[in-house]
């Protein structure tokens, strides 16, 4: 019995030994692999590493609005306190106002920032990218698409044929230019065309600053055509070939890294209440107009439905076609009143 109870008390000591030797060199900051944190020691790719911090912003999908931006932008470089940005782009574009905000945010900053563009960064998204210092792509990324599109809809026949009669009170000839139940008159068709024509001179603005390009060198691929990694890289409109790892060198180099910096991810898990905050801002922004795709008003008609308790109520042909297409990136469809890009 007595060796029993020596036993166990040897077995707790050495527990307790084991114990404060751990927090001894977790405090000393010793480490099992010096390798791991030795900077004059290269790791398995021949890189040293160093003290140099590289945050990854990501960018996904269609761009309705630029707060959700703006807020993680505004953390990373307030928190992170990072040396360079790279800015991961998977977007197709999206509605004007919102893409210029987040390119000036970008633009604003005082650390190096560098574009990395994953399957496609076209349109809105090229905008974004032109406002970092360098843009590194796939060679099978689709971007530029540096144009502006508007399309409208004609239902007047389907009105007529639906025996339904629309009109509208205005305070000026122009205010229902392109309403879906007449035709588009000529000096519309001119005012509409000037405006387009007008975003589309910002974004060529845009793209001649941030990439150092001529007026002709711009107007050369601003006709809305899309390009390849590898095609965009001719043009100037890239500056290397590659994926998220040399875009982190290059950011790296950028901010006097002579090996591969340190990377802060800050993409994570979103908590309830995050999921339900970033659920309002979207609801939000669909209220306010920006965006209000096909697909929305058949949901916003479902809420309709499940409001009334499944009571009756009017649809018109209204709550199923979007009332005006605003301008989109010349890859995908149709939005609200609204410019697109």
């Amino acid at each position: 019995m007595k060796s029993v109870w020596k036993l166990l008390g040897l077995s707790a000591f050495s527990v307790v030994v084991l114990v404060v030797i751990a927090v001894i060199l977790n405090n000393t900051g010793v480490k099992r692999s010096a390798e791991a944190v030795d900077p004059t020691k290269p790791n398995k790719k021949g890189l040293f590493k160093s003290k140099k911090s590289v945050a990854i912003l990501e960018v996904e999908g269609v761009i309705f609005d630029s707060k959700a931006f703006a807020k993680k932008l505004e953390r990373i470089i307030t928190d992170e306190k990072p040396d360079a940005l790279v800015v991961r782009i998977n977007s197709p574009g999206g509605v004007v106002a919102p893409s210029q905000e987040m390119y000036s945010a970008i633009k604003a900053l005082k650390i190096p920032t560098v574009a990395s563009m994953g399957s496609v960064a076209a349109s809105g998204g090229y905008y974004l990218a032109v406002g970092c210092n360098k843009i590194v792509a796939n060679p099978g990324t689709i971007t530029g698409s540096i144009g502006v599109i508007m399309e409208l809809v004609n239902l007047q026949g389907v009105y007529e044929w639906a025996k339904v009669k629309r009109f509208a009170l205005t305070t000026g000839k122009y205010k229902n230019s392109g309403a879906d139940y007449k035709p588009l008159a000529d000096d519309e068709r001119k005012l509409i065309q000037s405006m387009i024509d007008n975003v589309l001179s910002q974004f060529k603005s845009a793209v001649k600053l941030g990439r150092s390009l001529t007026d002709a060198e711009v107007d050369a691929v601003a006709d809305g055509r899309i390009f390849s990694g590898e095609q965009a890289k001719a043009v100037k409109l890239v500056d290397e070939l590659g994926g998220l790892e040399e875009a982190i060198l290059l950011a790296g180099k950028l901010a006097g890294s002579d090996g591969r910096p340190n990377v802060i991810r800050t993409q994570k898990k979103k908590t309830l209440r995050e999921f339900f905050e970033q659920l309002g801002d979207e609801e939000e922004s669909e209220y306010e107009g920006r965006s209000h795709s096909l697909s929305a008003n058949f949901s916003a008609l479902l809420m309709r439905m499940l409001g009334k308790g499944g009571r009756d109520f009017a649809v018109s042909a209204s709550d199923l076609i979007p009332k005006t297409i605003g301008l989109s990136p010349g890859l995908y469809v149709l939005w609200r009143p609204g410019v697109g890009i």
